[in-house]
C-alpha cells in the first residue's frame, strides 16, 4: 500500500481525528516558481522534481513517501516555509514541521538505516 503526505494549509483539529480538510489553496504563484526552479509539470497537470512525482489538486499537493531525493525534500521544505503551509500525514494524524520532515527523510535515505534485504 502507498502512503500520501499533504501539503497544504489544512484543519489541524481534523487531521488529529485522521481527516482530510483544506482550510484555503495553496499559493499556485509559489508552487509554479519553484517548480520552475527545481522540476517540470507533467502532461497530466502533476510535478516532478528530481523524479518525485507530487500530484496537484485544487487547494493542495500530495505525495507518496517515502521522499528519499534531496531536491524533492529541499522543494518541499521550501514550499511549506515560503507558504507558511503544512506537511501532513493523514493516516497517522499528525502535522509534521519542515525541520522533521527533512530529519526523517535524511535518517530513511542513508543506506546504513535499511532493512536487510530479506525485509524490503
Amino acid at each position: 500500500m502507498i502512503r500520501y503526505y499533504v501539503i497544504g494549509f489544512l484543519d489541524h483539529d481534523a487531521v488529529k481525528q485522521h481527516q482530510f480538510v483544506t482550510r484555503k489553496s495553496i499559493d499556485k504563484t509559489v508552487v509554479q516558481g519553484l517548480v520552475d526552479e527545481m522540476g517540470q509539470i507533467l502532461p497530466n497537470g502533476n510535478i516532478s522534481v528530481d523524479g518525485q512525482i507530487f500530484l496537484s489538486h485544487d487547494d493542495c499537493l500530495t505525495f507518496p513517501v517515502p521522499v528519499l531525493r534531496p531536491k524533492a525534500v529541499d522543494f518541499i521544505v521550501r514550499l511549506t516555509q515560503e507558504t507558511g503551509c503544512d506537511i501532513a500525514d493523514i493516516e497517522l494524524g499528525y502535522i509534521i514541521t519542515p525541520e522533521v520532515f527533512r530529519e526523517l527523510c535524511e535518517l530513511l535515505a542513508d543506506p546504513r538505516n535499511q532493512a536487510p534485504p530479506l525485509f524490503r
